[in-house]
């Protein structure tokens, strides 16, 4: 079926690999590959074929078969499953694309595929989420925005450009004074001031404005910013 998920699944324990293995051919919705099945070509594997990895702690030897260059790019978030007694650390930049849930044995497979539709529908409900600013369209998910006028352009944001429009977008014409677009966008930083803010202003007004000088959309307002809709 063409509107199937595909599960990659790489288990250490190989009985309870092949058994998930099974009860995900036995459904509808789902297609289930084992990896030792797949032949790798230049050497990684695309992620883009995958809408979720089933793993354990063989996920660390997983890693050297995924292109760190692509995955810190890549706009399409990895869901993946770790079945593991053990914490993982996923503080390294590398992982910003992944979307990791732990799981402990033993696994209920009913309750196992609901969570995986439910976090699949909630990460597909956030790559299709747009938001219109005006004459602007913007996609937080993808880090992007376009032009009405101009489709074929797309304007691509840096996370804090990304963050600082999402913040503002949060309330129609409303006012964010800078000390809380600092703390919300840049969080506690003692070596964060004004200043960062707003340099970032300047040069994100030089992206999405027709004239940054007469801003249009992100607008001064006494003591910060806010978002012009209309």
């Amino acid at each position: 079926m063409s509107n199937q998920k595909n599960i990659l699944i790489y288990l250490e324990d190989k009985n309870l690999q092949t058994e998930i293995y099974s009860l995900f051919k036995q459904t509808l919705i789902y297609s289930p590959t084992i990896f030792e099945e797949i032949k790798i070509e230049n050497k990684y594997i695309n992620i883009e074929n995958y809408d979720c990895l089933i793993c354990d702690n063989k996920f660390v030897y997983f890693l050297e078969y995924l292109d760190k260059d692509v995955l810190i790019k890549h706009e399409s978030h990895l869901l993946v499953y770790i079945i593991s007694e053990y914490q993982i650390d996923f503080s390294d930049k590398f992982y910003s694309s992944i979307i990791f849930v732990h799981k402990r044995l033993p696994i209920y497979f009913r309750d196992f595929v609901n969570s995986i539709e439910k976090n699949l529908q909630l990460l597909n409900n956030k790559k299709n989420k747009k938001i219109l600013i005006g004459d602007l369209i913007f996609y937080p998910y993808y880090k992007k925005i376009v032009n009405k006028n101009e489709l074929e352009k797309i304007i691509k944001l840096t996370d804090k450009e990304n963050s600082i429009i999402e913040y503002l977008s949060k309330e129609e014409n409303f006012v964010v004074s800078k000390d809380v677009l600092l703390k919300e966008v840049w969080g506690y930083n003692e070596f964060v001031d004004t200043h960062t803010l707003e340099t970032h202003i300047y040069k994100l007004r030089r992206k999405i404005e027709v004239d940054h000088k007469k801003p249009r959309y992100l607008m001064n307002e006494e003591g910060g910013y806010k978002l012009n809709f209309n």
